[in-house]
């Protein structure tokens, strides 16, 4: 007879198992669950994310942002710092897009990332325009 283990109570062990560098126990608790409703998809994406799992943080930011769960600047952030430093250009755009139907803007590092990537798909009216539209915010 043992204690039903909650979502918080997993939310917290993953949260600090990721904290740990325990990224491997963390996706074990994420595996063990249920439901995987029974976590919130962005403490999911974060674990993912650190543990390199492009494909899969990628269609679980796609399911949150289809059921408009994805509220925090962070998770967005994560993810174009992910697909950046696997060199997933289009990706880091299509992030950053959705992060911008949001209204949200990102600090310099994140928009160096967004340059980077239009850069090297040669979309350089884009970049252009992200970079005035940063000056004008800043």
């Amino acid at each position: 007879s043992g204690v039903e283990i909650d979502q918080v109570l997993y939310q917290t062990m993953i949260v600090a198992y990721e904290r740990a560098g325990l990224v491997a126990h963390a996706k074990r608790l994420l595996h063990e669950l249920k439901r995987p409703d029974n976590i919130p998809r962005d403490t999911a994406i974060h674990i993912l994310a650190a543990a390199g799992r492009i494909e899969e943080a990628t269609w679980v930011f796609r399911q949150a942002i289809d059921a408009g769960e994805v509220k925090d600047i962070t998770v967005f952030e994560r993810l174009i710092h992910l697909f950046s430093k696997y060199k997933k250009y289009s990706n880091v755009v299509e992030v950053f897009d959705k992060m911008r139907e949001r209204r949200y803007f990102p600090d310099s590092n994140v928009i160096a990332l967004v340059l980077n990537a239009y850069g090297k798909l040669h979309e350089f009216e884009k970049a252009n325009s992200v970079y005035m539209e940063m000056q004008d915010e800043g």
